[in-house]
C-alpha cells in the first residue's frame, strides 16, 4: 500500500503537484523537472507533450492522508500533512544530520537546528530570533568601545550589582557577498562564572555543498593602550579610571599585551567537544588588574583560510580575513562597508 503513496520515480511522498504521462504513469514535480530535457516518461518512455498533465485525484487522496516523520524509527512520532514533510524533517530532533546549536550555545527555549536548511534561513535565524549582529562586507571589521566591550560581556557589572549567569555576545560574519557559496561563521564570547574566565571560540556554522570544505584559524587578540600603561602608575592617583570594572593599578613593569591565542575553527558537528576543550580562555582577573576596557583598547578575531588546506575552487577568493575588533572610536558599530543590523 506504501507504493500508492509515493513517486515511483524517487520514492518519496509529493509534496507538491502530481503530474501524469497520456498512459497514466505518474511523477512528482522535482522528478518530471529533472527529466524535462528529454521530455519523456522514465517508464514508459512516451512523451509528456508540451502540456502537462495534472493528476487531480492522486493529489486529493494524499491530500486527505498524514505521513510518518521519516525518522520514525529513530523515536520521532510527529506525523504531518504532505506538504509539510520537508518543514518537519529540516527541524526534527531525531535528524540525525542537525545540530541543536542554539542549545548547545546555552541558549534557552530555542530548539533551533542547522545542517539541512538553506544559508538564508541561519542569517534570518540568528538575526530575528536572536538579535545577532551579521556583518557583511569587504574588509570584514566590526568596532565597539573597549569598555562598552567588557560592559556587555559582564553585563553593565558594577560594585553590589547581581551577576548575570554567563553573559555572552554572538556575532555572525561571511564573505564579500551573500550567495550560496560563501562560508558563514559565529564569533562567541563568553564569561564563565564557574572558571572566572572570558571565553572565546569560533563555529563555522554554514558552508557550500559543493567541493571540499575550506579549513579556517581563529585568532583572537586583547590589545592594550601603550601610553596608559607606561603613565598609569603616575596618573592613577590622581585621575579615576573611565572602565566599569574596579580593579588594581596597572602593573607598569610587566605589560601582558597583546594577549592572543589561536585555534581551529569548528564545524557544526564539532560544536560539543569546542565548548568543553578548544575555547581560549583569558582570566577576568589579568583584564581587571590591568584594566582593560580603557581608552583605546580593544579586541580583535581574525579569521583565515588554512594554507594548503582543502579549497572550494574559485568560489572563496573574496572571502580574507575576518576582524571583529572593539575600541574606543565608537559606542556602536561602525563601519565604511556595507553593514546589517537586526532590527
Amino acid at each position: 500500500m506504501e507504493k500508492f503513496r509515493t513517486c515511483p520515480i524517487c520514492l518519496e511522498v509529493p509534496e507538491q503537484e502530481i503530474f501524469q504521462c497520456r498512459n497514466g504513469h505518474v511523477i512528482c514535480n522535482l522528478c518530471i523537472t529533472k527529466v524535462r530535457g528529454c521530455s519523456i516518461c522514465p517508464q514508459c518512455r512516451v512523451p509528456f507533450g508540451t502540456v502537462r498533465i495534472r493528476n487531480r485525484l492522486f493529489e486529493e487522496m494524499l491530500d486527505s492522508q498524514v505521513f510518518d516523520c521519516k525518522f520514525q524509527e529513530l523515536g520521532c512520532a510527529y506525523v504531518c500533512k504532505r506538504g509539510e514533510i520537508t518543514t518537519h524533517v529540516n527541524s526534527c530532533l531525531y535528524n540525525p544530520d542537525t545540530v541543536s546549536v542554539c542549545e548547545q550555545l546555552g541558549i534557552k527555549n530555542c530548539t533551533f537546528r542547522l545542517g539541512c536548511i538553506s544559508r538564508a534561513e541561519v542569517i534570518s535565524h540568528f538575526e530575528e530570533v536572536h538579535k545577532c549582529s551579521f556583518k557583511l562586507s569587504p574588509s570584514l571589521s566590526l568596532r565597539f568601545n573597549g569598555s562598552s566591550f567588557m560592559e556587555i560581556l559582564s553585563h553593565k557589572r558594577k560594585a553590589g550589582a547581581t551577576r548575570v549567569t554567563n553573559p555572552s555576545f554572538i556575532c555572525a560574519i561571511t564573505g564579500k557577498d551573500t550567495s550560496e557559496f560563501s562560508p558563514l561563521f559565529l564569533l562567541c564570547g563568553k564569561l564563565k562564572q564557574s572558571t572566572e574566565c572570558l571565553s572565546f571560540y569560533c563555529l563555522k556554522i554554514w558552508e557550500p555543498t559543493l567541493g571540499l570544505p575550506k579549513q579556517f584559524n581563529a585568532v583572537f587578540s586583547l590589545f592594550k593602550n601603550p601610553s596608559l600603561i607606561s603613565s598609569s602608575s603616575s596618573n592613577s592617583a590622581s585621575e579615576p579610571s573611565t572602565s566599569t570594572w574596579t580593579s588594581s593599578l596597572p602593573n607598569a613593569e610587566y605589560n601582558p599585551f597583546p594577549i592572543c591565542g589561536l585555534m581551529r575553527v569548528g564545524g557544526i558537528k564539532d560544536i560539543r567537544v569546542l565548548l568543553k576543550a578548544s575555547t581560549i580562555n583569558i582570566p577576568i582577573s589579568l583584564l581587571e588588574d590591568h584594566r582593560f576596557g580603557t581608552n583605546k583598547d580593544y579586541f580583535q578575531a581574525e579569521i583565515t583560510p588554512i594554507s594548503g588546506a582543502s579549497n572550494v575552487p574559485g568560489m572563496l577568493s573574496g572571502l580574507g580575513a575576518i576582524q571583529l575588533e572593539f575600541s574606543s572610536s565608537s559606542n556602536s558599530p561602525t563601519s565604511s562597508a556595507t553593514e546589517r543590523q537586526l532590527l
